[in-house]
């Protein structure tokens, strides 16, 4: 898939390692998760990632997530 491809993703929770962000994610046809960086996932699925960044500021503000970048 090129760039600015948007494939079907589920991410199931994010750590940092060294500096890095890595996202624990699932992908669609896959049988098993896996561990890739912000940057693979953005370039795999953006808007996943857009939607997951807005759930986590959700949880963390306790904000409605249609105020978040509307």
């Amino acid at each position: 898939n090129g760039p600015g491809s948007n494939n079907l993703m589920g991410i199931i929770s994010h750590s940092v390692f060294d500096g890095i962000v890595y996202l624990h994610v699932i992908c669609a046809g896959e049988s098993c998760a896996k561990w890739i960086t912000l940057d693979e996932a953005m370039a795999y699925c953006p808007t996943g990632v857009v939607a997951y960044t807005k759930l986590q500021l959700a949880q963390i503000y306790g904000l409605p997530m249609d105020m978040l970048f509307e």
